[in-house]
């Protein structure tokens, strides 16, 4: 699933909800990401590759013991989007801020 991202004109970024007043603002670019977790393999514990009864997606079940999570990194990836002129990268982890309300 998509996350809104608003970034100012330093690469400084956040993910952005959507009903966010700032996403009108010419301050900020906005434009769709996609929130991706790293699971190391010797976390996963079992794989249901075909599903269950409910979901035919296949089904990790996984070791939390990465600070109560499985993951050992958590960043963002834009959609490339052509028609906007939006690159296909990731988000600079080093440049993730909260901005103030507006």
């Amino acid at each position: 699933m998509s996350t809104p991202i608003i970034m100012d004109e330093h690469g400084f970024w956040e993910p952005l909800d959507h009903f966010d007043k700032r996403r009108n603002s010419p301050k900020y670019k906005t434009f769709y990401a996609i929130k991706i977790g790293r699971i190391p393999y010797h976390n996963i514990v079992e794989i249901l590759r075909e599903g269950d009864e409910y979901f035919s997606e296949p089904h990790l079940f996984c070791k939390f013991d990465i600070q109560e999570m499985p993951y050992e990194e958590i960043y963002y990836k834009t959609e490339g989007d052509p028609e906007r002129k939006i690159p296909d990268w990731d988000l600079d982890k080093t440049l993730r801020t909260e901005f103030p309300d507006e």
